[in-house]
C-alpha cells in the first residue's frame, strides 16, 4: 500500500482500496480481500492517514478442530511529520515524511494491525456462551456412569506385569 504524496490533496481525502490476501502473505488465515477505508488529511509538513480494514479470517478451532469465520475491523492512525523520530504504540504511528521520495508506504501498519487481530485462542463461537467466554470443556470416555468401576482391558495387566519385571 503505496501512495504518492504528490497524488494526496491538501486537506482531507477518502480512499478506499481492496488488497487481497497474497499481497498480505497471509494465505492460511485470510481467503478473501479485505476492505481498507482510508483518510488522508495533507498539510504543507504532515500527512495523516487513518485506515479502517475490515474482513474476515478462516480460522482452525483449537478445541474441535472445525473451520470457522471471524470477521475482523482494525484500525490505525499514521502521521508523517517533515524531521519527525519514528514512534509507534498499538494505535498510531509516527514516521518521518521524506517529501523527496513522493511517496508514502502503509503496509507494514496495515498488516501488523491485522495480525494482532487474529485471536490467541482459536475457539469457534459453539463453544461461547452468550457473553463470548469460553465454555466449560467436557470429556467423556464410554458409557459408564461417574463413580461406576469398569472392568480394565487384561492386557494392561500383563504390560504392566512386564514393566514390573523390567524394573526388578
Amino acid at each position: 500500500m503505496i501512495f504518492r504524496i504528490s497524488d494526496i490533496i491538501d486537506g482531507k481525502s477518502t480512499r478506499s482500496e481492496l488488497v487481497k490476501p497474497e499481497a498480505l502473505d497471509m494465505p492460511d488465515v485470510l481467503r478473501e480481500e479485505v476492505k481498507v477505508d482510508l483518510v488522508f488529511f495533507k498539510t504543507h509538513d504532515m500527512i495523516h492517514v487513518h485506515f479502517v480494514a475490515n474482513g474476515a479470517f478462516h480460522l482452525l478451532c483449537d478445541r474441535s478442530l472445525e473451520e470457522f469465520i471471524k470477521e475482523f475491523k482494525c484500525t490505525y492512525d499514521i502521521y508523517y511529520k517533515v524531521n519527525a523520530e519514528e514512534s509507534e504504540d498499538e494505535s498510531s504511528a509516527v514516521r518521518p515524511l521524506l517529501i523527496s521520495s513522493n511517496k508514502i508506504n502503509i503496509f507494514k501498519e496495515l498488516r501488523d494491525s491485522i495480525l494482532l487481530d487474529i485471536p490467541i485462542k482459536k475457539i469457534h463461537p459453539k463453544f461461547l456462551d452468550e457473553s463470548g467466554q469460553v465454555t466449560e470443556f467436557s470429556q467423556s470416555f464410554g458409557d459408564s456412569e461417574p463413580g461406576e468401576t469398569t472392568a480394565t482391558d487384561p492386557r494392561w495387566d500383563a504390560l504392566k506385569k512386564i514393566q514390573s519385571n523390567q524394573n526388578n
